[in-house]
């Protein structure tokens, strides 16, 4: 649905990330995480195009939609929340959109691995979509709303008597109504109750399309995210699973890599001993030399 290839982005002397390829399929379930800073809030821009890449390009199926929601308050107006809302649906038109998409997925999966769960997904939606025909984009809206802590006789409200945090949620709705193929979540659970955090949960996980997270909310992550995309210093790692699951690996990988330091240091000391105590001794002026050559060749390990 939305290929990744090579991306490399760097803001003066800053490389956030370098070569950086994947794929987004029609049902994944990625969170993206990292430091502040690392780099991601500028990924999520490369993929709608807002930042260009200095190498790599973005590519995506043909009217594939992509809806982003950004950390950022909708401004206020006096247009009523539910009206608000209602206009940015898409959901009907979007049930057919997705139908499309999920059958050029399979066309090109061609029987892969992920081939029996796009045809469950493809079945469920054409049943939708030939029930949808007294499907009532106004009540789907409500429940949104209620789902992310709006009370019913907020409905008749306008935007403008809302405060921010609640502008938030505001947006977030209407990216919700719009129903794109990939939804781009920067942080979506930041002004949410637990409450709504937990419908927002169970709302993402039966979510017909992709989802692409950044949360510090790690349980909120756990639950939801079904692979990692890991910016660090001088890397990205890509791990396939949970986010509890990834802390652990990759924090096995660090032991190991910081046992694997730890030899490579005793190995050079040893070496540098050695060159300490003869660099000036004739006789061994040749394996002085062959040994400093073979130093320079190291690569050192660097445990992050």
């Amino acid at each position: 649905m939305l290929s990744l290839t090579n991306i490399s982005k760097s803001f003066g002397e800053q490389t956030l990330f370098s070569g950086v390829s994947f794929n987004v399929g029609p049902r994944d379930r990625i969170a993206v995480i990292g430091p502040n800073g690392s780099g991601k809030t500028t990924l999520f821009e490369i993929i709608t195009g807002n930042i260009l890449p200095d190498s790599g390009s973005v590519s995506k199926r043909k009217d594939v939609t992509i809806g982003y929601a950004r950390q950022e308050i909708t401004p206020s107006s006096p247009e009523r929340l539910l009206d608000h809302v209602v206009r940015s649906s898409n959901k009907l038109a979007g049930i057919e959109h997705r139908i499309q998409v999920l059958q050029e997925g399979l066309a090109e999966d061609g029987g892969g691995e992920d081939a029996a769960e796009l045809l469950e997904e493809l079945g469920e939606l054409q049943h939708r979509y030939e029930t949808a025909g007294g499907y009532n984009v106004e009540h789907e809206a409500e429940v949104v709303l209620c789902g992310l802590g709006f009370k019913t006789t907020d409905f008749n409200r306008s935007l403008n008597e809302f405060s921010g945090g609640w502008l938030m949620r505001v947006a977030l709705a209407k990216l919700l109504a719009l129903n794109p193929d990939l939804l781009l979540l920067d942080e979506p659970t930041n002004h949410l109750d637990l409450q709504s955090c937990l419908w927002f949960e169970d709302y993402l996980k039966s979510y017909q399309g992709a989802v692409l997270v950044t949360s510090h909310d790690r349980a909120f992550l756990d639950r939801v995210a079904l692979k990692i995309i890991s910016i660090e210093k001088d890397d990205v790692i890509f791990f396939t699973g949970g986010y509890d699951d990834f802390v652990v690996s990759r924090q096995k990988e660090m032991e190991t890599l910081a046992s694997s330091a730890k030899r490579q240091e005793k190995r050079l000391k040893k070496e540098m001993r050695f060159i300490e105590k003869f660099r000036y001794k004739a006789t061994k002026a040749s394996a002085v030399q062959s040994r400093l050559k073979q130093l320079a060749k190291v690569d050192r390990i660097e445990v992050p």
